[in-house]
Order: C-alpha cells, then structure tokens, then sequence
C-alpha cells in the first residue's frame, strides 16, 4: 500500500480468520501503521432470476463510456468517501468497468436535467439528500437493474457483493444474507 500514490484499503473477511488472528486484529493493523476504515458485511445470494426492474421516475443506463464511468466513479467516490479524483484513478479508462462489468446509473427524469444514482449513493449520501433517495428506492431499483441484465448476460444465479453498514438494508430487501463480517483498513493520513 504504501508504494502506490493512491494505497486504498485492506479488506479483511472476519470469517477467513481463525480465533487467534480475529483476537489479534486491532493490535496487528496499528502494528502495521493501519487504521480502521469502516465495517462492511460480506453477502450472498441465490436470488436471480430477477424480474425486469422498473421504476417510475428512472430510466437507466449501462455504463459504457468514459463519461458514464467518470459519473459512476464520482459516485461511487462520494458514497465512500473518497476525494473525486482518487474514485476516478481507481476506474477510469478501466475496458473492465466499460465491458464485463454490468454498472449501472439511473437517471431521474424532471426539469430538462437528470441526476443520476447509482447502488450506493442512496444509502450513503450526505443527510437530506440520502433520505430522499433512499426512500424513492433509487439505490435498490438501479441495483436489482444491474443484477437483472449481469444474470440476463451471463446465465449466473448467485451473486456476491460487499456492503457498508448504512447499504446493508437495501441489499438485505433484496434477498442478501450476510455471510462474513469485513474490516477495512487504511493507511493514516
């Protein structure tokens, strides 16, 4: 970590670690000059095949341009946290993230100018702003989309994905079962 510009997080899957290292967690990152990011949940699901999502007030758009992937990033980077530019280091120019990855945004209709959302946003937003989203069902509808068309594609029927505290509700509406407590953890600014 410390020999990249942008070092990112450890993740840490409570469940992959036996007693003594579980035990031993805390006193072995601040060894290590770490510190704890935020929890997660590690979540599983046998829930596909999903009915076509809609929504009333979204239209959704897959991300595949490098323009969609800087608003997916931005995003994403606000959801955890992140400056701006660190989210859009970590993505931007990715073929990945524009090909195989099945990232969606949503884009809400009303006044000539979209605002667009994406899994996370409503759950981890700044205070009015995220309780709006939320309770519209932005962040699940745009969610089970990006589930919807990644099982259409790829015939897959289990997904997996990592969640924070305030995301897990949304995940769990979904059909998501927590399987493994996450540490995540950085290094000190």
């Amino acid at each position: 970590m410390r020999a990249k510009e942008l070092p990112g997080f450890l993740w840490l899957f409570e469940d992959l670690l036996d007693d003594a290292a579980r035990d031993a967690l805390a006193v072995a990152a601040k060894r290590a000059g770490l510190d704890h990011a935020f929890p997660g949940t590690g979540m599983a699901g046998d829930l596909l095949p999903l009915p076509e999502p809609t929504h009333p007030h979204l239209t959704f758009e897959r991300v595949t341009t490098e323009d969609q992937l800087r608003a997916y990033a931005d995003i994403n980077s606000r959801a955890y946290g992140f400056e701006l530019a660190d989210g859009r280091d970590g993505l931007l120019g990715s073929g990945l993230w524009k090909n195989d990855v099945f990232a969606y945004l949503a884009r809400r209709a009303g006044g000539g100018r979209g605002e667009r959302a994406d899994r996370r946003l409503p759950v981890r937003g700044p205070g009015r702003h995220r309780a709006v989203l939320a309770a519209a069902g932005y962040g699940e509808a745009v969610t089970r989309k990006a589930m919807h068309e990644g099982a259409r594609a790829t015939g897959l029927t289990r997904a997996t994905l990592h969640a924070t505290e305030a995301g897990r509700p949304v995940y769990e509406r979904i059909g998501f079962l927590p399987n493994s407590p996450i540490h995540f953890h950085e290094l000190p600014d």
